[in-house]
């Protein structure tokens, strides 16, 4: 006679109960990769907007000191093309005034000129 089976209940049941205690270790260690690559992807995206204001910043104050510098020579040309437009404005009032045995300019046009020329032409002599 062939043995009788027995209802294998236990078994099942924690077959079971480890089956949903696996699934759930599953979810969770799931959640944690998800939370993880979250985290380390903020982080790398975090550094790689410092990395990026940093040569910004670098590449903003580089462009400072350039304006600064060239904002420099402008007022200098500036200064430089003033002078010598009021200096060839007085030109014809200077060559009056000025004398061949004179190192001295006395004019009473333009002052800035005359003291532009003046030390212009004490330098020569």
């Amino acid at each position: 006679m062939p043995r009788e089976r027995r209802a294998n209940i236990g078994r099942r049941t924690r077959h079971a109960s480890q089956q949903q205690v696996y699934s759930r270790n599953l979810r969770e260690e799931r959640q944690n990769i998800i939370r993880e690559n979250d985290r380390l992807r903020h982080r790398v995206s975090t550094r790689r907007s410092l990395a990026s204001y940093n040569r910004l910043a670098v590449e903003l104050s580089k462009l400072k000191f350039k304006i600064k510098r060239l904002r420099s020579e402008m007022n200098s040309l500036y200064h430089i093309a003033r002078c010598y437009h009021e200096f060839s404005k007085h030109m014809q009032t200077l060559r009056v005034v000025i004398r061949p045995n004179q190192s001295n300019i006395c004019a009473s046009t333009s002052q800035k000129a005359a003291t532009w020329l003046c030390l212009v032409l004490r330098r020569k002599m």
